[in-house]
């Protein structure tokens, strides 16, 4: 069976359901509700629930889909893509809703010009507009812009908080993996709700502590190179995208890397139900079937990205 990916399926969407921000929640409903504030900045590590409770602020205020503006970053860094934003804030929203949002993922990747041109629209924005930054390094975002925002640090979750998620998520998906497991996933997630679904949905097959742990061996690393590879299987994966997504991890070990693509591959091609799939996926693991010399650094992983996207 193909690996779900638990972190979407079961993302949360109202206050309530958030795990382990309580404090941060409360105190930004508190502020919601003296209303006037309307430029925000989260804060902490990948995986805890920031880009989340973003949207749940954006519907919260009013915000209806069509409405909200979701912007990442590490692509949209320039002048050019932050005036091009901060000029279709100005008008007006559609629909019912009069509320227009922004949320700006992975912000510390805006360049100086491009922080420079929002100062004054997040210090004063229009009446019907909201700023949401998200960032995981809160040192490269300029104090100007700080200053004009209420800041929110979003904390590692605790152990049990997790431990009781994932009970309760195994449960709605049937999974059979033992409380040992799941106790396990819970200590070695890093805090992330995120990547313990992650983790989760990796070793919902097994039945010992030993093969969970053995698959968690290289779950400790793999969560931003599992996200590429589901980007793979589902298709249309661009070379753009996948330097983003790469981004985050091109310190690692290339070897290691390619051993946890080729154990998902494997994986996805056992549950191939077509000829067609499998044949798409056998595909994908050639690609990747020899061993990397380390010596090389990054250049063997991107070779072989490269072999199957840009022959597509």
């Amino acid at each position: 069976m193909q690996e779900q990916d638990l972190s979407r399926k079961y993302r949360p969407q109202t206050w309530d359901a958030v795990v382990g921000q309580d404090v941060t929640i409360k105190s930004l409903r508190a502020i919601l509700k003296r209303e006037g504030k309307r430029s925000f900045l989260f804060v902490g590590d990948s995986g805890l629930g920031k880009t989340t409770v973003a949207r749940i602020l954006a519907a919260a205020v009013g915000c209806e889909s069509q409405n909200l503006v979701e912007v990442d970053a590490a692509t949209n860094t320039g002048i050019d893509a932050m005036r091009a934003i901060s000029n279709a804030i100005q008008f007006k929203a559609f629909g019912k809703s009069k509320v227009k949002a922004v949320i700006i993922d992975e912000c510390h990747q805006i360049s100086r010009p491009g922080w420079q041109s929002l100062l004054k629209i997040v210090e004063e924005p229009p009446p019907h507009a909201y700023w949401i930054f998200c960032t995981t390094e809160a040192g490269k975002v300029p104090k100007t812009i700080v200053t004009r925002c209420a800041t929110f640090t979003f904390s590692p979750v605790k152990a049990a908080k997790i431990y009781d998620l994932l009970v309760e998520i195994a449960e709605q998906e049937k999974y059979e993996c033992g409380e040992d497991i799941l106790d396990l996933i819970s200590r070695k997630c890093y805090g992330s709700p995120r990547q313990a679904l992650t983790c989760l949905a990796q070793c919902c097959d097994c039945k010992t502590i030993a093969d969970a742990k053995q698959v968690m061996q290289h779950a400790d690393d793999s969560g931003d190179i599992i996200n590429v590879c589901r980007e793979l299987v589902r298709g249309g994966l661009t070379w753009a995208k996948l330097i983003k997504l790469l981004a985050p991890i091109k310190d690692q070990n290339a070897e290691s890397m390619r051993l946890v693509i080729t154990a998902y591959l494997t994986k996805v091609l056992m549950g191939s139900k077509s000829d067609d799939q499998a044949a798409r996926v056998l595909e994908m693991l050639d690609c990747f079937s020899d061993t990397y010399n380390s010596s090389e650094g990054f250049a063997p992983l991107l070779l072989s990205f490269g072999r199957l996207i840009l022959a597509d």
